[in-house]
């Protein structure tokens, strides 16, 4: 049976401080990983760019995707746990 238009071929999951992640390739694994990498939560909020300073984010939709994650997975103990199960998914899931 065909797959529908549109849909992923892999859904990788990482299941970590009873959270679920759902990703749809590696690219995507890594962003969340830098994204938790740092210990201070990045700032959603625009930067005034008359002072030639620009947001990393481009867009609403990548604000959006972040902005859905539970607050408690910043916790520093929980952080570094989820940041570690996404670097072993990255090799796992690259192995095959």
């Amino acid at each position: 049976m065909p797959r529908p238009a549109g849909t992923p071929e892999w859904l990788y999951f990482v299941h970590v401080c009873g959270f679920r992640f759902v990703f749809t390739s590696f690219e995507q694994i890594s962003e969340y990983k830098v994204f938790y990498d740092p210990p201070l939560k990045p700032s959603f909020r625009y930067v005034d760019t008359k002072q030639g300073e620009y947001s990393r984010w481009e867009s609403d939709v990548e604000r959006a995707r972040f902005h859905k994650l539970p607050l408690y997975l910043w916790q520093k103990a929980k952080r570094v746990k989820v940041v570690a199960a996404l670097g072993r998914a990255i090799r796992e899931f690259a192995k095959g």
